[in-house]
């Protein structure tokens, strides 16, 4: 795993980026840049630290996404397996084994009801 740590990192990485884009297609409007390039990266940061967190807790992106759907679907925050198949449309979580392992591991109560 890269650390990026704050000496690696240009002073301000998005007017250099801004600046090189001048250089090589002068007239191009690189206004944004410098606005949208610090939060596509502040982004990548929080994504990053948000699947360490998910992993340290044994969770994957798509376990996550079926306790969303649960979630969502409110009390008492389970689904049958016919809803279960509706959700499927809905949240692309279910494709995934998401459902058997949140039942293995009793994050997801099964209504035991295959219709």
């Amino acid at each position: 795993m890269d650390v990026l740590t704050v000496s690696a990192v240009p002073a301000y990485p998005a007017a250099e980026i801004a600046a090189a884009w001048q250089r090589e297609r002068p007239g191009t409007p690189t206004e944004s840049i410098e606005i949208v390039t610090p939060i596509w990266r502040l982004a990548k940061l929080f994504a990053d630290d948000r699947g360490r967190v998910l992993r340290s807790a044994g969770i994957d992106a798509a376990t996550l996404d079926l306790l969303s759907v649960i979630r969502r679907s409110g009390p008492p925050y389970a689904l049958s397996h016919r809803s279960g198949a509706e959700a499927k449309d809905q949240a692309q979580a279910l494709r995934s084994s998401a459902p058997r392992r949140g039942t293995e591991r009793i994050l997801v109560p099964s209504t035991g009801s295959c219709s």
